[in-house]
């Protein structure tokens, strides 16, 4: 078929000056035919949608559609430009499908002209459509939909003249609401599917089986083959996980493969990581070809089923080139993060191979891969290795250095510090192979933090570093005074409570250390000069931890572990005025004792109350490590009654704390509204009492 319309021939250029007896006797010849066109190749795409953006390129030309081949074509398009005159742009689009879901790809021929002609575009240009149609499915009308846009691509010269208008964003959210209507939707989904029964929630789903050869380049050889499998429940999550933003065993000869991520959740008074399954496999020999298909099955059917992209930025695993080779394959932008537990036990399972002096990993190797995981910056990760690796080698440790820099300082498996990420996303794979993994029997939102109380050791810290300017420097703008960042000391080196190690942060020493050489310091940027207006409540909730991950971002792992929570985060705040600290201790929540409760005692035990928990030794010591601990407990002391004649027991709360010369000092209002200040010590022995006297200790009382 052509689709190119040849101009009739001129006869006198065809005959020339022969005579009319002469042109009887000669046949005319039929036009030329025009040569095949020769396409190259532009790339693969999962989706249509994707090949028709990759056609526009970011020019902003629109093309439309030629020939259509049908089902005898297997699908296959040509694409013709119609920005300029008579342009032979061409490209062609094809479909297939090798067990892996359809692929499409993308083929250009030709070249454009310069000639533009004046017809008006219609519709979204396919480079943003997708975007668009994202904000759109997402809740954002034409309007907003429209602003978004306009401030994303601001400074993009190119995208900015192509943005849809408010109208054709409308349209296109009116036709996205017709095309979906009988189809999944998020919103009525999470009340529906948890009226269903739990056979038809949790059955098991085979999303899909393949077969490939162990060895690619011998086709006859053994072959192995899969089965990737999910249910309702867990490949909701994948739905989740979107809303909100491997490990393997064996059993009975079989690899069982888990894909899924994780999400930070408060439990046990503390922030931690939990597994979030999306699917499993299970597969005779773990190969690249596995793990691509597994990946390929999430991303198919996450579009299938909710209709949305699965688009990876991270990707969690042990040092594995095949797993390494299927994720970049699938997603090519993604980023890997080699696990730190993995890198752990397989350094001190090498050491006793490799090392001439056994004795050399505890006291050297072990220390030095822990400063380079505390690592506050990339470059500051890489001299550290330079300089760690340089000396195992001058200590004779040269097979073990070799090995090291091979497997885990090169390429993508040199990403395992702790800030090689972003807030919330951590080197590890902890969460993932927790044991026991329970499933999933209700919507849990999947994201990079929680929104739950501030730790009362946070608090604790907080208070340390506040005691005195000596722990803390303040970085400013020169001449307009801006803050630019807050440098606080590290633990070790808090300036207060005795402490041998204390150093004071002065200016000279912020810019000799934080930048690359010790880990001394703590660097808390501030990333703009908003007031926030944030109320102090026990728990903070998704938009307060927004504003703060906006404004604040320190290089602490513990920040980087809970994605907003730290002490130093805590202690800038109070520093620049955004958070109220004596109204954010007041706020606490009081919790119970850690663990199982222990029950009543009787009447012939209550003698041993001193050798429990609430003894005054244990309290002491629980008092001095972490002084925000007894807040909003409740006590007994003696006070002389009025007239000065007799004794009497008088209930108290504890209600702050404060460091004086090294020692720690609790504040109690008693039930006659005086507050009296008490040490440690004393402290202890009115918490025991009122435990051997039966008064609750951590439960809210009314004076």
């Amino acid at each position: 078929m052509s689709c190119y319309s040849m101009g009739s021939s001129d006869d006198e250029s065809l005959s020339g000056s022969r005579s009319s007896d002469e042109s009887e006797f000669t046949r005319e010849l039929p036009p030329p035919k025009r040569p095949r066109r020769n396409y190259t190749l532009v790339g693969m795409f999962s989706s249509i949608t994707e090949a028709l953006a990759g056609m526009g390129g970011g020019s902003g030309n629109m093309y439309s559609v030629l020939y259509n081949y049908g089902k005898k074509g297997n699908g296959q398009r040509v694409f013709g430009c119609k920005t300029h005159r008579e342009c032979e742009k061409r490209f062609r689009v094809g479909f297939s499908d090798d067990g892996e879901g359809k692929t499409v790809t993308l083929e250009e021929s030709g070249e454009h002209t310069t000639e533009v002609l004046p017809t008006a575009k219609t519709g979204i240009n396919p480079l943003l459509k997708r975007e668009s149609d994202d904000l759109l499915r997402g809740g954002a009308g034409g309007q907003k939909a429209r602003k978004l846009l306009g401030e994303r691509y601001a400074k993009n010269v190119m995208l900015d003249a192509i943005l849809p208008t408010e109208k054709q964003l409308t349209n296109r959210k009116a036709y996205l609401k017709r095309k979906a209507a009988g189809q999944f939707d998020a919103e009525t989904d999470e009340s529906s599917f948890s009226t269903q029964p739990a056979e038809f929630r949790h059955e098991l789903i085979v999303l899909r089986s393949f077969e490939h050869a162990v060895d690619a380049q011998d086709e006859n050889g053994a072959k192995s083959f899969g089965v990737v499998v999910s249910s309702r429940t867990c490949f909701r999550n994948i739905l989740y996980a979107h809303q909100g933003q491997s490990t393997d065993g064996v059993l009975g000869g079989w690899s069982l493969v888990d894909f899924g991520t994780y999400t930070t959740h408060f439990t046990r008074r503390k922030y931690s990581k939990t597994f979030v399954p999306w699917l499993y496999m299970f597969v005779r020999t773990e190969s690249e070809v596995a793990y691509k298909g597994m990946f390929l099955t999430a991303k198919r059917f996450a579009r299938l089923f909710f209709g949305i992209d699965l688009e990876l930025k991270f990707g969690s695993i042990d040092c594995t080139a095949s797993i390494a080779n299927a994720f970049s394959a699938v997603w090519p932008d993604i980023e890997i993060l080699n696990c730190y537990p993995h890198l752990s036990r397989k350094a001190r399972e090498k050491a006793n191979k490799l090392l001439q002096e056994p004795t050399f990993f505890q006291s050297n190797i072990w220390p030095d891969i822990q400063y380079m995981h505390a690592a506050r910056t990339k470059e500051q990760f890489e001299a550290f290795a330079k300089l760690f690796l340089q000396y195992w080698r001058d200590q004779g440790e040269i097979a073990y250095s070799t090995w090291f820099k091979k497997t885990y300082l090169a390429g993508v498996w040199a990403n395992w510090f702790g800030v090689c990420a972003i807030p919330g996303v951590t080197p590890s794979q902890n969460a993932i192979e927790a044991p026991g993994h329970k499933a999933v029997m209700r919507h849990i939102p999947t994201g990079q933090y929680s929104n739950r109380p501030v730790l009362a050791e946070v608090i604790a810290k907080a208070r340390k570093l506040l005691s005195t300017s000596e722990n803390y420097y303040i970085n400013r703008v020169t001449r307009r005074k801006i803050v630019k960042a807050i440098v606080f000391n590290a633990s070790k080196y808090v300036v207060g409570n005795n402490n041998v190690h204390g150093n004071i942060v002065t200016r000279d020493r912020v810019k000799r250390q934080v930048e690359l050489e010790y880990l001394s310091l703590h660097q808390v940027k501030v990333l703009c000069t908003d007031q926030l207006a944030l109320e102090m409540e026990s728990t903070f909730d998704h938009a307060q931890i927004d504003a703060i991950r906006e404004k604040y971002m320190c290089d602490c792992l513990a920040f980087w572990h809970t994605g907003w929570l730290c002490s130093h985060i805590i202690s800038a705040g109070v520093l620049l005025k955004d958070i109220n600290f004596d109204v954010l201790i007041a706020r606490l929540p009081v919790r119970k004792v850690a663990g199982g409760q222990r029950k009543d005692r009787g009447a012939l035990e209550m003698s041993r109350s001193s050798s429990d928990f609430f003894s005054v030794d244990n309290l002491v010591d629980l008092f001095l490590r972490f002084p925000a601990r007894p807040l909003h407990w409740n006590c007994l002391r003696d006070f002389t009654s009025d007239d000065g004649t007799n004794t009497e027991m008088r209930a108290g709360v504890i209600t702050t704390w404060a460091e004086r010369d090294g020692v720690f000092v609790w504040s109690v209002r008693f039930s006659n509204g005086e507050n009296v200040k008490v040490e440690c010590e004393d402290l202890a022995q009115c918490v025991n009492r009122a435990f051997a006297m039966g008064l609750e200790v951590t439960k809210t009382i009314d004076l």
